[in-house]
């Protein structure tokens, strides 16, 4: 019975499996014929976009930092 259920499985996710394999061979061939200078281009935008959000992230880091310090300052006054 249980030989069955993974014949079974196994027959009804073939087509899924030959065509993941194909998408990702077709997708590998299109890397590899892909010029360098688009490479690059790519390479260069997700740096980009990596840059950018690091130093959001920071500034928004800096700016709830001053926030903090502008409440423990206030906190702490003498009376």
């Amino acid at each position: 019975m249980e030989e069955m259920d993974n014949q079974n499985f196994l027959a009804e996710n073939k087509p899924t499996t030959i065509t993941s394999l194909a998408n990702l061979k077709d997708r590998f061939i299109a890397f590899i014929n892909t010029p360098m200078d688009e490479h690059k281009a790519s390479f260069k935008n997700t740096m980009d976009k990596v840059r950018s959000q690091i130093s959001s992230r920071m500034s928004k880091d800096d700016a709830q930092e001053k926030v903090d310090e502008g409440k423990a300052v206030e906190s702490h006054s003498p009376l």
